[in-house]
């Protein structure tokens, strides 16, 4: 929760009576027994919800702003079914009424039958409990294992499903804000990413994972991009970089920004590479910091091929020549031809044929191709001035006649060998 947010819950939670405790519970939904996408409740559903609470909690019925307040924070997806019980279990009022009534043992077990599982406690089931809470019952840390218990139960998330709301996950180790900002964390790479709310199960596993601290907010954008699910949406470049800036930098992209990530893709750098420029900047780190996580580091392709081609494209426009593409086609050709320099620095193969021959393998239908080698150079851009100063090296980048290009090295006994194959097509 915002800081802002956190002061009008406690402002409110005054004036309801209901104050929160040194326990925490998470926007997650128990994964045993959820299926299928989490949807918000409609307000008949979340009314009822919040009625129950005050009707089997308190013994009584809400208060107008108190309802609202609860109701609010539920349709708006701000806080669990667990939240809520959490605050009302441990509220100050329902402490007034274990003392006023001198409850007992059985009686506080009974009310968390009642709450969390909707039905009166069997014998073997009320026997348990009572032994697990002994005679001393009445401190915080026996009160969290009997609310930790049902509070995470099946039984509820039955009824969470009922209502259509969240079950949520208690752990008494975080706080309210800290469990609710992990879960917020990974519910919006489902809204952005995959443009759809979680599925309760999911949601789960990837708060109690960073909540853990089992994986980091690289780790899970990673898995949200490059899932299954996610490449088989087929979006496009744009609409790929597009959900890049609204997951990672939270916000639209500007069209300088656009047109740059979409021109190195266009020239062969990874999907890959793009997202690491994304998950590694300041704009991702604050994200992960307002989460409270860790943002974390991956390492991924470099895009420096890429970025020579785009480089390359540019001088091309300056002297009225198009520019050139990178396929798949003609990046394996490259790729092939890199290792084959290390062996032979030639333009011809190890096998003795020609280095076009590696493009009729492949079925590309050129009808004008080229290939620049170099050897010795450290970096991309070392090779690409090398062969900008030799006539005719240049003469191969800049002919228009070529409409596709890849980019290829490979490094063998601390040489690195490069390659760039031009193709019109």
């Amino acid at each position: 929760m915002r800081k802002a947010a956190i002061r009008r819950i406690v402002a409110l939670f005054l004036i309801l009576s209901l104050s929160v405790v040194s326990m925490g519970f998470t926007t997650l939904a128990y994964a045993d027994q959820a299926v299928g996408e989490n949807t918000v409740a409609g307000s008949d559903a979340i009314e009822g919800f919040v009625k129950r609470m005050y009707n089997i909690t308190l013994d009584r019925e809400p208060e107008q702003d108190g309802f609202k307040y609860w109701c609010d924070l539920l349709s708006g997806r701000k806080i669990t079914a667990g939240g809520v019980a959490c605050q009302f279990v441990f509220s100050p009022e329902f402490d007034q009424k274990i003392a006023s009534t001198n409850m007992s043992c059985e009686t506080y077990v009974t009310y968390h039958y009642r709450l969390f599982m909707d039905r009166e406690p069997e014998a073997e089931g009320l026997a348990y409990w009572k032994s697990v809470m002994g005679d001393n019952w009445n401190t915080p840390e026996k009160r969290n294992t009997i609310f930790s218990g049902f509070v995470n139960s099946e039984e509820f998330g039955k009824i969470c499903a009922s209502y259509g709301i969240l079950q949520g996950y208690y752990d008494a180790s975080h706080t309210p804000e800290q469990n609710t900002n992990v879960a917020l964390f990974a519910e919006r790479m489902y809204e952005i990413i995959l443009g759809r709310p979680s599925e309760a199960d999911g949601l789960f596993y990837w708060s109690k994972l960073l909540m853990t601290g089992s994986v980091d907010g690289v780790g899970v954008g990673y898995e949200f991009v490059f899932s299954l699910e996610f490449k088989n949406l087929n979006v496009s470049n744009e609409e790929f970089i597009r959900r890049l800036y609204k997951a990672f930098m939270n916000r639209e992209p500007d069209d300088a920004g656009m047109q740059y990530w979409l021109d190195l893709l266009s020239a062969g750098a990874s999907r890959e590479a793009v997202w690491g420029g994304f998950v590694h900047s300041p704009e991702f780190t604050e994200i992960c910091a307002k989460y409270g996580i860790t943002r974390g580091a991956k390492e991924v392709p470099s895009m420096e091929n890429a970025e020579m081609i785009v480089a390359l494209n540019k001088i091309r426009a300056q002297s009225g020549a198009q520019p050139l593409v990178v396929d798949d086609l003609m990046q394996k050709w490259a790729d092939i031809r890199a290792p084959e320099l290390g062996i032979l620095f030639s333009h011809y193969r190890p096998d003795g044929s020609k280095c076009f021959k590696v493009a009729q393998d492949l079925g590309i239908p050129y009808t004008a191709a080229a290939e620049n080698i170099a050897a010795g150079y450290s970096t991309a851009m070392a090779a690409m001035d090398a062969w900008m100063n030799s006539s005719g090296h240049r003469q191969n980048m800049m002919n228009d006649t070529y409409n596709h290009v890849a980019l290829a090295s490979y490094k063998k006994d601390g040489t690195t060998y490069w390659v760039m194959v031009f193709a019109r097509y």
